[in-house]
């Protein structure tokens, strides 16, 4: 009765105000204390609901000259009203997903955009409640990306009662090149990051924001950045939730750097700087051009524009200061340390189990596997190459132990394993299109993800909602990252397709369009978890779905309905294992009319049957294994003595 209890007292969405707000002005004014004032500009949502936007507003001193290779600082305040009707410039880079990548953008580039259908009001009558906050970290590899509105535009989510933040960080070489002490630390787009946050808890009541109800949301590099800043100490506080979408800390390609000094100096005798001290060689690259900087990373490339992401991630040196220290220890020993806190009933050190909502689309190979695939030289190349190129295509040396002895052979014994498994016959062609990108997918995305929701759950996170986008719409960023207008799947990228705007990229969608069944379904799903923690609450109207308690397998046409399981719940909670990881599947058709549709379906096992493989293997990924828990917790006392309630649904 105490279940039923709760799942009938929980909310059927988002709290709104029984009085409707003031109208916003043509011209809204925002009073931000200790900065100034900053006059914006309206904005219409796809549904024709008036929103107020204030773009470019600055959070960090420009990290150029002496600032380069530096923690951010806060900005100046301003004196007088700012104009922020003009979005500010994206930051330096040079985007490999183009066809002919060129170097743009600018290093004084650290400022954000707040969207808000809601002002607070002077007036005590029209008093409204402050509205959650979802704050979007851009993905791009950690090398390119926007907060433009032009790209990561609101009108979407602006028909909800919902705040939204985007912000520019500093990309490639300026975002992350490290000495590897000191001199030069690293993480400098992650401590941008907290930086904005850090400004957005002190001035989201101003745009009718609640600073205590703060979801940090990123996609590919973004996701991944999301996922490190639940882990690092400097964030504690900060966030109350978390979305990751295609992307994760223990993803192949997100793995800290293991020798930064190394890469530093490497790149810096592209630039005639390697010779002296770190100190020396930093002083040095402050003064060598952001462009040229950036422009000579393609020499530090092995293969074609490989790897995609140069420069990511460094374990934070011993020798700086505390309260700059945002990644202590490799994101695979702070989930270890957090097991084993968990397992002996510990409170966790740099782990926080509030609400994470994490995800993949079907399809993530696309992204690189086909663009391989259609370039004749690339492909040729490739098959030529092949036991040479693949194993660092994959980076199977980051997943490999630095400490045994045998380090060659059994990254080699790896390589061998997956060659077997996915291009037994060859050469390759776009015959093996589907195995190709499987490969992609599951190194880059899923494997990654998968170890992810294991881990958290054994370190006691039981808030935890995974999904899989499986949804082929009118649109795909399939021609943008693969050069083709063949369909191969469910792109990279494609679900951000009915969260945000692009009119850059994209035409907007016909008002009759079935793809507005589900950007109705994405920003509503995305919009109550910024609110509860939690995507789908359960209501009275869909306990009758819950036919058996172990019964997973069940699917919905309506998102009202759904019953969304939680990964940290259900099965054999504390195995370790990959066979019991729930998750909920977004899948249908929106191109052919007679076969449109959309479905919402729970499954049990995540990853569709190929994660097994992948955790048989020797990766520093499948490291942790099951505690010996030698009294039981109170979190794992409530999953195994939930197991004949209903396991995989406890809220």
């Amino acid at each position: 009765m105490l279940l039923v209890a709760l799942l009938l007292s929980l909310p059927a969405g988002p709290a709104s105000s029984t009085s409707s707000p003031p109208p916003l002005p043509p011209t809204p004014l925002v009073e931000l204390a200790g900065c100034g004032a900053a006059r914006g500009l309206l904005m219409t949502s796809r549904g024709g609901r008036p929103f107020a936007a204030f773009l470019g507003l600055p959070y960090a001193k420009p990290p150029i000259g002496p600032l380069r290779f530096k923690a951010p600082v806060p900005a100046e305040p301003w004196q007088g009203e700012r104009d922020a009707t003009v979005e500010a410039p994206m930051c330096t880079q040079k985007n490999y997903f183009l066809e002919q990548p060129v170097v743009v953008g600018q290093e004084d580039c650290l400022y954000l955009n707040v969207y808000t259908p809601r002002l607070p009001s002077s007036e005590r009558e029209q008093v409204q409640p402050l509205l959650p906050v979802l704050v979007y970290i851009h993905g791009g590899g950690w090398f390119s990306g926007s907060s433009s509105p032009q790209l990561v535009g609101p009108q979407l989510l602006m028909d909800r009662d919902i705040v939204v933040v985007t912000l520019n960080y500093r990309l490639g070489p300026l975002g992350f090149l490290s000495t590897g002490d000191a001199a030069a630390p690293g993480n400098y787009a992650l401590k941008d990051q907290v930086l904005a946050l850090r400004w957005l808890r002190r001035h989201a009541p101003a745009f009718g924001g609640d600073p205590r109800a703060v979801t940090v949301s990123g996609q590919s590099a973004g996701a991944a950045s999301a996922h490190l800043l639940l882990l690092s100490p400097v964030s504690a506080g900060l966030f109350q939730r978390v979305i990751a979408q295609s992307g994760s800390a223990l993803d192949a390609w997100a793995l800290p750097e293991r020798e930064p000094g190394r890469q530093a100096r490497r790149h810096a005798a592209l630039v005639n700087c390697s010779r002296g001290s770190s100190t020396e060689l930093v002083a040095c690259l402050r003064g060598v051009d952001h462009r040229l900087l950036v422009d000579t990373t393609d020499s530090l490339k092995f293969w074609s524009v490989d790897p995609l992401t140069f420069y990511r991630p460094v374990i934070d040196p011993p020798n700086i200061p505390m309260d700059e220290v945002f990644l202590p220890k490799d994101p695979i020993e702070i989930l270890r340390h957090a097991i084993e806190d968990y397992a002996e009933g510990r409170p966790p050190h740099h782990f926080t189990t509030i609400p994470l909502m994490m995800g993949v689309v079907r399809d993530e190979g696309i992204l690189r596997a086909v663009p391989i695939l259609n370039s004749a030289q690339l492909l040729e190349d490739l098959n030529t190459r092949i036991d040479e190129l693949m194993p660092q295509l994959l980076e199977l040396n980051r997943s490999i132990p630095l400490e045994i002895t045998n380090r060659e052979e059994q990254l080699n014994d790896v390589y061998r394993s997956i060659s077997s498994q996915f291009f037994p016959s060859q050469p390759l062609s776009l015959n093996d299109s589907t195995r190709f990108i499987d490969l992609y997918s599951d190194r880059g995305f899923f494997h990654g993800l998968e170890r992810t929701a294991v881990y958290h759950r054994l370190a006691g996170h039981i808030h935890l909602f995974i999904y899989s986008f499986e949804y082929q719409g009118s649109q795909s960023y399939t021609p943008i990252f693969a050069k083709t207008n063949i369909r191969y799947g469910i792109c990279h990228c494609d679900d951000l397709l009915y969260l945000f705007s692009t009119q850059a990229l994209f035409p907007s969608l016909s008002n009759d369009s079935f793809d507005w069944n589900v950007v109705n379904a994405m920003t509503h799903l995305w919009t109550q978890f910024a609110a509860f923690g939690h995507p789908a609450p359960l209501q009275p109207s869909v306990l009758h779905s819950l036919q058996s308690p172990h019964q997973y397998e069940i699917c919905w046409q309506d998102v009202a309905d759904i019953v969304w399981p939680q990964a940290g719940l259900g099965g054999d909670c504390a195995s370790g294992g990959s066979a019991d990881v729930p998750f909920l599947q977004i899948s249908g058709n929106g191109i052919y009319a007679e076969s449109q549709h959309l479905q919402f379906c729970s499954r049990q096992t995540f990853g569709h049957g190929r994660l097994a493989f992948w955790n048989s293997l020797p990766l520093v990924e499948n490291s942790i294994s099951k505690p010996d828990y030698k009294e039981l917790a109170p979190h794992l006392v409530l999953l195994l003595s939930t197991d004949n309630i209903l396991p995989g649904y406890w809220f």
